[in-house]
């Protein structure tokens, strides 16, 4: 049978209606045959009529979303109706038994439903965000993603600011749901999904509240019927015209003025950043009408358009960074220090090296062992490089840096001293209209289209440069939506629904103005160092940066600077249903095409790192000392800037039954068969590492150092060239295969993923609902389903197209300005770093299942406590093949014998692949599981009180969080990365509710009408969240740069005792002002030995949590007549200012006794929003 209905149509993988169900019995309790039942839509008038079969059982299939009255005629009974039965998104709504009295049909019985009804044969675990939840519980920023949080199993996340604007300048990052990936999601906005195609964890099809008519979010063990992605589906569901005319119009402003003072704004002594939000609305909707003419039945013809627009200036977090004082920048460093202290003496001062002496030069003495004139020899007289020496070059790259404004190192430990924070303004406008038309008595029709624009203008906006301040930019992003959907009712028991669905997205990053443009340039700044490969930096850009400092600021950019991208998404889906006795069928196939286009990249001006280097012989002991004298630790610049576009196509097919076994039985089984290809780039510009092919025999030889007259200097060995020290390294040209492991698209025998393509993917699903007692109150359900991700992101793909032999990125270690001005124009290559994939990877799946009870407590009050566990089996994780094994580094072969110290060659002479610098090989190998208790508590659908508890106690283990993330290649990855999630959350608690506060001024005086405005129409709601913090590990460095293991995955600290403080207060500083709070006891954690890995895992502690009550006080005045509405609101977001302190510093510094020295280690580095307040004024009728 299932195969059968997929051969016969279609259908969609996120649908969106639902059913509703019944029995008609007798006051007996008997069954009544062949009675008549009519569904009635409460808002547009729409009816369909049926029977009851021999037990007296009807349903209504593919029916919208909507309030819907059913009214119940036989033959002896009264006619009994039963109004505002509330289906929701994908519900199987069950409205138990309704019983019929003994009378003429002419008579009535009326009877109203109120509140959430128990789900007696539905098994998916699921939730629902209802309309009055997104209309009376405030979100700051007016995005329905924060919605998400009222759900268990939802990650809680920061408050979103803007609306399509949660952490990116394309949409809004999605939360983490049910212990998966967030990449695994899908946001379907009416059945066509709004993830972004190479970010999906964000979510683009971004829809203003107000269009919104409510959110359902499968959780996990969904139907057959949907798909796609293996993670939650949130649906959501926009509103539709009704046959009366509903509209409102709104305002909403908030100002820094409102506000509190951030915790940190107040350490740094810095002014409220800017925070102003303009927020204009409104909505219309209704019946088409033609007076006398057209639709004056007002059943025919409906629409719907919403539009909002808004001004913001959003301000970001604080950015502190270092960057060259003025006094560095004309090479005094008589006054600089080193990093983790406040110490300004001269045990903390950094001694700079001069790379054409000989001797000692420490980077820092200590009192035990003091600076003396002969551990000195080789340091600059004074802390001073001679004028003659300093690089005007360098000097005009570091014009682009301001200078410092955070001088006080009490606060700043001198790990920054520059501090910077901004609002980005960001105009956005967002379209909706939708048109529903009921062609007739059996089709439905309805077009729904959507625009969502919006500008960000800043130094932190997406695709654009470093955001401490480097380059003002637009970020223009774009997206479009239309969907056309039709229904068609054959019979009472054959429903048809057709689908299509089309998005495109556009995305444009660029300089705000030429003069921006200009600061960055080579030309203003006096940067006139040659490049390799300038064709590709027409705009003749600065070269990027890395210093290599704590929190330096590095000039960076995006690889598509001046960026232009594009989403093309097309769908198609037809749904049909068919009903047969007690069993409901369901059968189709799920079609998508996507484009997913990202513009050309590569680092187009060159990459400078200027990092102190133990290994460099050029080294100064400081990176911007490094800098001025024009010597690097290394060069990089690609040979060409390929475009990428990656295309992609899904198949999906199912049949699904749902079977009234019994009155109090119903059993889901159903089959999901995916096929699908991966992303493959067009115009076969992508290319890929594959271990099969590799031949070490063909793998080039590299130029190796060498002492001519005492200079160090490169040689070829095998032909004994000598040539100057900038070639170490490089590959001897015609020496072997520059391409060797590479196979390209063009290859007849590789697939042009580079993936075998995966055959169909089966996806059983089986769940139950069983109506305990009977009586419709309590609920038993559970099941079990298999769930593919056929879907990742496309940014992994695009990599593809920066592999050989499309683009090379020669790379020049331990160099400088004048030796590399002698490689301009040459195309001496280094060993690349390159991209490969898991020829045979299978498809990501997960296993879940679910088991729990339902059961109604009265005061129409629904209550779910479940169980829900799920294994994820090839997820997809990446390694560094190419890294070298622990101890290599100190081994003698592979020791530099041209600098003294023991000090080991680059890491790119005795790697395991030699001709190849790292190799990021993407493997379908990972794994994860969650077991989680999920509590809902619920209040709806019912007038006064309204509320709503999500609860979740749960864990979530796994190697990695995201999609490509990097495990270990030599530690057992079972040590090294298994442990908590990054997003694991053991405790979340959030509860919500709506209250009407009672109409106090009619009891006090029913006819005045001005203690009636006073005292009446007032209106509560809020939240209030505790939620556990997140897993996070502990980083180390060392102040004598020891290599501790000589290569493999590296060393973790050693945990002495337990790592978080009993007892954490704020500090004050010496001068009275406020201080810092301690988080971690630095005194828990050591050194690890030379050798050692250390033993720390991967999760150390937990992150400070949440403990955040929001606030909405609402009044309402009638406005002219009882329908029409004027509210105020005054909504409260952080109510008490509770400092909720979100990151800690996790750097621990080490001296070479042992010691931990960092003194900013283990305080926490920022905190959540202060108290902030909205004001707003609506007007619905």
């Amino acid at each position: 049978l299932c195969c059968a209905l997929i051969t016969l149509t279609t259908t969609f993988a996120q649908t969106v209606s639902g059913t509703i169900t019944g029995t008609v019995l007798d006051a007996s309790g008997s069954s009544i045959a062949g009675a008549k039942v009519t569904l009635v839509n409460e808002r547009n008038s729409d009816e369909r009529t049926g029977t009851s079969n021999s037990n007296g059982y009807f349903q209504f299939v593919a029916v919208p979303p909507g309030l819907y009255t059913i009214k119940i005629e036989a033959q002896g009974f009264r006619t009994l109706e039963r109004r505002n039965n509330t289906l929701t998104a994908s519900e199987q709504l069950s409205v138990g038994n309704l019983a019929l009295t003994v009378g003429q049909v002419t008579e009535s019985v009326t009877t109203v439903a109120e509140g959430a009804v128990v789900e007696t044969e539905s098994a998916a675990n699921s939730a629902l965000i209802t309309a009055n939840q997104i209309e009376q519980i405030s979100t700051k920023g007016r995005d329905v993603v924060d919605l998400l949080r009222l759900v268990p199993g939802v990650a809680y996340g920061d408050d979103i600011d803007g609306l399509g604007t949660g952490g990116t300048g394309f949409g809004t990052v999605t939360p983490n749901v049910g212990g998966t990936r967030n990449t695994f999601n899908t946001f379907a906005v009416d059945g066509v999904p709004g993830n972004d195609l190479g970010s999906p964890n964000i979510n683009s099809g971004t829809v203003n509240l107000d269009a919104i008519g409510e959110v359902k979010v499968e959780l996990n063990n969904y139907r057959a019927e949907s798909g796609r992605n293996a993670g939650a589906i949130v649906k959501v569901i926009t509103k539709s015209g009704t046959n009366q005319y509903h509209g409102s119009g709104y305002w909403y402003k908030r100002h820094e003025g409102w506000n509190a003072q951030n915790f940190f704004n107040n350490l740094n002594k810095l002014r409220k950043p800017n925070y102003r939000f303009l927020t204009l609305g409104a909505t219309i909707g209704g019946p088409v009408v033609i007076p006398k003419l057209y639709n004056p039945s007002q059943k025919k013809l409906f629409f719907f358009y919403s539009f909002e627009g808004a001004q913001t200036q959003t301000p970001q977090a604080i950015r502190t960074v270092t960057v060259p004082t003025a006094l560095e920048r004309a090479g005094d460093f008589s006054q600089s220090y080193n990093t983790n202290s406040a110490a300004t003496n001269a045990t903390n001062k950094l001694w700079i090296r001069d790379p054409l002496l000989s001797g000692t030069c420490n980077q820092t003495y200590t009192a035990a062992a003091p600076a003396t004139a002969e551990n000195t020899v080789a340091c600059f007289p004074n802390f001073r490089i001679p004028a003659n020496r300093i690089s005007a070059a360098t000097q005009g790259l570091f014009s682009v840096f301001p200078l410092p404004n955070a001088l006080d190192r009490v606060i700043t430990l001198g790990n920054y001293n520059y501090n910077f924070q901004e609002s980005v303004k960001v105009p956005k406008t967002n379209h909706l209209v939708r048109v529903d038309y009921k062609l007739s008595d059996k089709d439905s029709f309805y077009v729904k289209g959507s625009k969502w624009y919006a500008d960000n203008n800043g130094f932190a906006v997406g695709a654009g440069g470093a955001n401490w301040g480097l380059v003002r930019s637009h970020y223009t992003f774009r997206d479009d939506a239309l969907t056309a959907n039709w229904v068609r009712l054959f019979s009472p028991r054959l429903v048809n629904e057709a689908q299509v669905g089309l998005r495109h997205s556009t995305e444009i990053g660029r300089a705000d103005t030429q003069a921006d443009l200009d600061r960055i340039t080579k030309v203003k700044t006096g940067f006139n160092i040659p490049q390799l490969f300038p064709q590709f930096n027409p705009l003749g850009l600065l070269p990027q940066t890395n210093f290599g400092i704590a929190n330096n600021a590095n000039i960076t950019y995006d690889g598509r600077y001046p960026s232009r991208g594009a989403d093309t998404f097309i769908t198609f889906d037809n749904n049909t249903t068919y009903t047969l006795a007690s069993h409901t069928i369901k059968a189709g196939v799920y079609v998508e095409r996507l484009r997913n286009y990202e513009g050309a990249q590569g680092t187009f001006s060159g990459n400078f790192n200027f990092s102190r280097d133990v290994n460099n012989p050029l080294d100064t002991n400081w990176a911007y000392a490094n800098a001025l004298l024009g010597n690097f630790t290394s060069y990089v610049e690609s040979t060409t800037r390929p475009s990428t576009e990656g295309r992609a196509t899904t198949v999906e097919m199912y049949g699904q039954d749902v079977w009234k076994a019994s009155r109090r039985l119903t059993v889901e089984i159903g089959m999901r068969v995916a096929r699908y290809t991966n992303w493959i780039q067009a115009h076969e510009q992508a290319s890929a590492f594959a271990l099969e092919r590799y031949d070490r025999s063909k793998a080039p030889r590299l130029y190796e150092p060498t002492l001519v007259n005492g200079a160090r200097r490169a040689r070829d060995p095998i032909s004994g060239q000598i040539l100057p020290v900038t070639f170490i390294g490089l590959i001897v040209p015609n020496s072997g295969n520059l391409t060797n492991g590479m196979v390209t698209q063009a290859d007849p025998n590789f697939p042009d993923s580079f993936v075998n393509q995966p055959g169909p993917r089966f996806e059983p699903r089986i769940g139950f609902g069983y109506n305990l007692l009977g009586n419709g109150k309590t609920a038993l359900r559970g099941g079990f389903g298999v769930f593919h991700n056929t879907r990742p992101g496309g940014g992994i793909w695009r990599n593809l197209t920066l592999n050989p032999p499309t683009q090379f990125n020669p790379t020049f270690f331990y160099g400088n300005y004048d030796t590399l001005r002698a490689q301009s124009g040459t195309a001496n290559f280094s060993p690349s770093n390159v991209v490969g994939f898991q020829r045979d990877g299978k498809t990501p799946v997960i296993y879940n299942w679910t088991l729990g009870i339902q059961q109604d407590l009265g005061f129409k009050t629904l209550l779910s406590v479940s169980y829900n566990g799920s294994r994820s089996n090839f997820l997809l994780q990446s390694r560094n093949l190419n890294l070298v094994p622990y101890g290599a580094q100190f081994l003698p072969a592979n020791i530099d014998p041209t600098i003294t110290g023991n000090r080991p060659l680059p890491d790119n002479f005795f790697r395991p692949y030699p001709g190849y610098g790292n190799i990021t090989y993407n493997e379908y190998a990972s794994s994860s599981n969650y077991h989680a208790l999920q509590v809902q508590a619920n209040r709806r659908f019912s007038k006064g009180l309204q509320y709503g508890l999500a609860y979740t106690w749960s864990k979530t283990m796994d190697l990695t969080d995201t999609d490509g993330g990097g495990v270990a290649v030599y530690a057992p990855t079972r040590i090294w990365n298994y442990g908590k999630a990054g997003f694991d959350q053991k405790h979340n608690f959030v509860f919500n509710y709506t209250w009407d506060v009672p109409k106090v001024g009619r009891r006090i005086a029913k006819d005045n009408k001005l203690v009636k405005g006073v005292f009446d129409g007032w209106q509560l709601s809020g939240t209030t969240a505790l939620v556990s913090g997140r897993p996070a590990g502990i980083t180390f460095s060392t102040t004598d740069g020891q290599n501790i293991t000589g290569g493999g995955d590296g060393a973790r600290v050693v945990i002495l005792k337990p790592a978080v403080l009993d007892e954490k207060k704020e500090g004050t500083n010496s001068n009275g002002t406020l201080g810092t709070v301690q988080w971690l006891d630095k005194s828990a954690f050591g050194r690890p030995a030379l050798g050692d890995r250390g033993n720390a895992p991967k999760d150390v502690f937990r992150l400070p949590g949440v403990h955040n009550w929001d606030m909405s006080l609402f009044k309402n005045f009638p406005f002219f007549s009882e329908k029409t509405k004027l509210q105020f609101r005054w909504e409260i977001y952080n109510l008490f200012n509770h400092t909720q302190f979100n990151a800690v510093n996790t750097a621990a510094q080490f001296d070479a006794a042992g010691a931990q020295i960092s003194e900013g280690f283990g305080r926490v580095t920022s905190a959540r929003n202060p108290r902030v307040m909205q004001g707003s004024l609506r007007l619905t009728f």
